[in-house]
This record gives C-alpha cells, structure tokens and sequence, in this order.
C-alpha cells in the first residue's frame, strides 16, 4: 500500500499503467489508494479505466475513485458523493463533504450547508464547513456565520477559516 501511496506523491506517468492494474484488485483499500494516486499523477487518460473500476464496488471505493475524477477535472460521477452524504456512517459522509469541496462547484452549496447545520457528527459539521470555504461562494456566509456558535471548537474553527477565505477571495 505504502508503495502505491509513493507512486502517486512522486507523480511519474510511468507509473500509471501499473496504478490502472491497480483498481481491480479485490483488496479495496489497494483499490482507493490505486484511485487516489492516479488522481494526483493527472493524467485524464486513465478517466475512462476509473469509471470502468467503479462498477460493483463499495461506497467508500467508489468516493475515492471520484476524487480521483475529480482531480482529474471529471465531475460527471456527482451522484456517488450525493449518496454518500446521505449514508449512516459519519466518516462517509466527512468524506464525502471532503470531496464535494474538492470539486469548487457551487452546485453543492446547499448540500455542505444542510450537513453543516443539521449533521449530528461534529466531523461531519467540520468538513462542510471547509468544504464551503474551499468553493468560495458567498451565498454558504449566512450558514457559515450560523456555525460558529456550534458547541463544537472544531466546527467553530473550520467556519471561521471558511469565512475568512469567502471574504478574502472577493
């Protein structure tokens, strides 16, 4: 695994066809990591090979696979992380609020402003609050600005650094 995890920070093409193989292993945390470091290498030709691997996996393969398309510029598989804000687990859903900001679409607003308001996990609450800092949009302020009376001091802390970068991207 931590070979993988390597490939992907060192960021050489040469590695990609091994990584592809990569995302049919039946272990799938090979699969995630296979995932998330041909995210970070960038090559967009390996979008079609990641779509194909998703196909009967897990939810949480499925999210690091569209964190990989992401990074890729592919927003097009938005409905896996749609699911998994909605999944029991809470560090799904952290995750999945994760990867919504990952994407800068103001599309999800919404979406990271309900988790923020209403999620009961406080990791949940933290990562839509960065999520929305991270998409920038002035239209998460008021909900932002809601938060920082949350009981929790991490939740307070992510919609303040949220705010503050809303305020200075203008």
């Amino acid at each position: 695994e931590t070979v993988i995890e390597a490939l992907g920070n060192i960021g050489d093409p040469a590695a990609v066809p091994e990584l592809v193989k990569f995302l049919k292993d039946k272990d799938e945390s090979i699969c995630r990591m296979a995932a998330v470091a041909l995210g970070k290498i960038g090559d967009a030709s390996v979008i079609p090979d990641i779509k194909k691997a998703m196909k009967g996996r897990s939810l949480q393969v499925r999210m690091s696979m569209v964190r990989a398309l992401v990074a890729l510029g592919d927003k097009s598989e938005k409905k896996v992380l749609l699911d998994g804000v909605k999944n029991e687990d809470s560090r799904v859903r952290a995750y999945a609020a994760r990867i919504l900001g990952l994407t800068r679409d103001p599309e999800f607003v919404p979406v990271l402003t309900e988790l923020l308001l209403n999620d009961r996990s406080p990791a949940v609450r933290e990562k839509a609050a960065a999520a929305l800092g991270r998409i920038g949009d002035p239209s998460a302020k008021a909900a932002l600005e809601k938060a920082m009376g949350d009981y929790d001091p991490f939740v307070k802390a992510a919609a303040k650094n949220a705010l503050q970068a809303i305020e200075s991207s203008k």
